[in-house]
């Protein structure tokens, strides 16, 4: 257990000098360790592929159009925007979350172009068709470069209806704090929260207390996991919908709860499931399909 004791001793060291020393960036050396050793680990929150998943036949009809953008720091994103064959109800934006890239995760949602939303996605850099290797700072730039071209579409395509983002999994997280940074000119009247969190550091913490194992790297995960783009849910004023299943196997029950708890949101509402699942808006769950679509139609008229 060498390297168990040489982690306890760095901590130790840092804890030290983050009390005694500070360095001309305003940082102090432990923050400075902390954000280089940090670095190559939050990369493991990211598993993007590029491979595209062929959409079921019944769905391949849909009007669909290519987009691509780019960020302030010159990353070309790809998005789609999938629209309803009718007069548009609202425009819905997907956050998604971590591994693969759009062509699955629309899988989850397309099922509301069906019932007359215009649905936007988009890949975070890395993922699919998007230029450079994901971070927590390149998600950050993704994130508001995709809320100032969801705006436009929603102006162009869906200017009466509901505007509505759905943050799903690392999804919520990214899109949580992206919204505090963001200067929006469209009303947000909804932003849906599926089986996500707010902290890094919280939900790697919960997951390694989750088991003996785990325990020992609990203060790896303290030390290297960074909350650096993580929310300040006091600062979340939009009107919340948050979905978690109690058994979610991937992130745990518990981050749903605390953001709910802790949003200063005035109109919040929280969905719990008994199922075994991650992400519950999807097509294998019809009641809460029906249940969501009712949800929508009762948003304030514009």
């Amino acid at each position: 257990m060498l390297w168990l004791k040489l982690l306890c001793g760095l901590f130790l060291a840092a804890m030290v000098v983050e009390a005694t020393t500070a360095i001309d960036d305003g940082a102090s050396l432990w923050q400075r360790l902390r954000r280089t050793l940090s670095s190559p680990v939050m990369r493991l929150f990211y598993h993007p592929t590029q491979d595209e998943t062929p959409l079921p036949l019944p769905w391949r009809n849909l009007n669909v159009q290519d987009i691509f953008f780019h960020t302030t720091d010159k990353v070309r994103l790809h998005g789609r925007f999938y629209s309803s064959t009718n007069k548009a109800r609202g425009t819905i934006v997907q956050f998604h979350g971590n591994a693969g890239n759009i062509t699955n995760h629309v899988l989850i949602l397309l099922w509301l172009v069906e019932h007359g939303y215009n649905l936007f996605v988009f890949d975070y850099r890395g993922y699919g068709q998007s230029q450079s290797t994901p971070s927590p700072a390149g998600l950050h730039h993704d994130a508001l470069a995709a809320l100032r071209q969801a705006e436009n579409l929603h102006r162009t395509h869906t200017r009466a209806g509901v505007y509505v983002i759905i943050g799903q999994s690392l999804g919520g997280a990214v899109v949580l704090k992206a919204l505090e940074d963001f200067a929006a000119t469209v009303p947000l009247d909804l932003l849906v929260l599926d089986s996500t969190f707010a902290s890094y550091r919280n939900v790697a913490l919960k997951i390694t207390t989750s088991s003996l194992t785990g325990l020992v790297l609990t203060p790896l995960a303290w030390l290297l996991v960074s909350d650096a783009y993580a929310a300040d849910l006091l600062r979340i004023q939009h009107r919340l919908l948050i979905l978690h299943a109690k058994h979610d196997p991937t992130v745990p029950f518990s981050c749903g709860q605390r953001i709910y708890t802790q949003a200063a949101a005035q109109q919040k509402t929280f969905w719990s499931s008994d199922v075994a699942t991650h992400i519950l808006l999807s097509p294998d769950q019809p009641e809460l399909q029906q249940r969501f679509l009712k949800f929508l139609d009762e948003l304030p008229a514009k």
